[in-house]
């Protein structure tokens, strides 16, 4: 463990480049590219308390490029946040590290990602939760270039811009190549996407810097953290695998180790016995499962219980809002974000509570993940859209960003059984949505008639007394 002021790059280069051929590892490229960017702002920068990972004034670091992450674990593993026992084992059976970041707070590891797309929408989230409480707390979000094509990005980007984030810092690591090929080969190119970006945000609080020098990175860093005034972009010039010759700025070696071609490495880290490691790992492996505080929803299930047979018994959107209703008009802690629709359904909720409503727009990706880092942050968020635009074109965020994270996030999917039949197939989906969503073993899914979804909220606001949380929760609506 060491002092944060006495990182250097030097250090976390070759830690990483140890890191990669110590265990066989590709991605070593993709990490070597955010070094100067995570090796500055960990060092001067981001706050953060070494007793305590969970410290609830520390800022928040989102590293979206999660494949790319062996800067980031060296980092974390040099301030004494992933043990040594944890950080030496990684690539065996049971290991606690993954080769993508996966959520970990205890390592200050603050979400799940590598799955690309979703670490905006979860920093917008948080954010904006932080903001809303009204606390100091930064967030940063490391985005690959690459990354830069997925949609989600943009849909995040426009909810950024619009909520005035002065608190949220994006740092695109722009080292000019996706995993097969140079950007300008199939997307924008970094001079394009700089362009693309710098529209977003004010002139003062847009950088397009060698995302190498670190004199460069510190200045931009410096006028985000101490006097930003509204959304801050830093566009990084980076060079892919950085500091290994045969691997810089190579395409073929995005998951490729480079000991497969003959790079020469001897490794200076202390001998650590594999059966000490594979006793340790033992009490970092945990065991979770799903809180018993309603009856999950199963097919079985669904074969005996008549209230869920079509829309004439089951609940509808006006029901459910209005069950839902005194719930959040008690609680400040609770969200609502709206997929651009609820006339007449939500005019309570955006006439009493506006300041705690928001209508993100036709974006169900960003909105999911955006709920995710909400949650993530001390809210309470619930999410209201059409049934076929949640549970396909956003079902990887409600899977990944929601499930895998297992927030008790609330999803309101409406138009069940084909109740939109008129608007046409785009708008119906038979009851394909249980049958993705019971995919999914962490989700609780309801749908029931109207006192069914009483009695279903009663229980899940009531499982706060419950030493387990409640888990993500899916309502059906005619």
């Amino acid at each position: 463990m060491i002092k944060k002021e006495k990182l250097t790059s030097q250090f976390v280069r070759e830690e990483s480049i140890a890191f990669s051929c110590r265990h066989n590892a590709g991605h070593l490229a993709s990490s070597l590219s955010s070094v100067e960017i995570l090796t500055t702002l960990f060092r001067e920068f981001l706050h953060f308390n070494v007793e305590n990972p969970q410290d609830s004034s520390r800022d928040r670091l989102v590293f979206s490029k999660g494949h790319g992450c062996y800067a980031y674990y060296v980092i974390l593993n040099a301030l004494g946040f992933i043990p040594d026992d944890v950080f030496y084992s990684f690539g065996t059976e049971s290991s606690v590290l993954k080769g993508c970041v996966s959520y970990t707070p205890e390592f200050m590891l603050e979400a799940s990602t590598g799955s690309l797309g979703h670490g905006l929408p979860i920093a917008v989230g948080m954010a904006q939760s932080l903001k809303m409480q009204g606390k100091n707390n930064k967030v940063v979000c490391i985005i690959g270039d690459g990354e830069m094509q997925e949609g989600s990005n943009f849909e995040a980007l426009a909810s950024a811009y619009r909520f005035k984030l002065d608190n949220l810092l994006i740092i695109i690591d722009a080292n000019d190549l996706s995993a097969m090929d140079r950007l300008e080969h199939i997307g924008l190119p970094n001079d394009t996407l700089s362009r693309v970006l710098r529209a977003y945000v004010d002139e003062e609080c847009f950088y397009d810097i060698d995302g190498h020098n670190e004199n460069a990175l510190r200045e931009a860093y410096r006028h985000f953290f101490d006097d930003a005034k509204g959304l801050s972009i830093i566009v990084a010039r980076t060079i892919k695998g950085k500091g290994v010759a045969m691997i810089e700025s190579n395409a073929k070696y995005h998951y490729r180790c480079p000991l497969q071609d003959g790079f020469v490495w001897q490794d200076k880290a202390m001998d650590i016995s594999r059966a000490s490691i594979a006793q340790q790992e033992k009490s970092h492996t945990t065991q979770t499962s799903t809180p018993t505080w309603i009856e999950a929803h199963t097919p079985t299930n669904a074969k005996q219980n008549a209230t869920i047979s079509g829309p004439q018994t089951l609940a509808n959107k006006k029901q459910i809002m209005d069950a839902l209703y005194p719930y959040f008009a008690n609680d400040e802690k609770m969200v609502l974000l709206v997929g651009d629709m609820g006339f007449a359904v939500l005019d309570s909720y955006f006439e009493h509570f506006s300041y705690r409503v928001f209508n993100v727009g036709i974006a169900e990706q960003a909105m999911v993940g955006m709920a995710a880092g909400m949650y993530l942050s001390g809210l309470k968020p619930v999410v209201y859209a059409q049934i076929p635009f949640l549970s396909m074109r956003a079902y990887e965020q409600i899977r990944y960003d929601v499930c895998e994270h297992y927030l008790g996030v609330i999803i309101i999917g409406v138009g069940a059984d084909n109740y939109f039949k008129a608007l046409g197939r785009s708008h119906c989906m038979d009851s394909d949505d249980i049958k993705l969503m019971e995919i999914l073993p962490q989700l609780q899914i309801v749908s029931l008639d109207e006192n069914g979804v009483k009695m279903a909220l009663e229980r899940y606001f009531s499982a706060k007394n419950l030493s387990s949380p409640p888990p993500p929760l899916y309502i059906r609506s005619i």
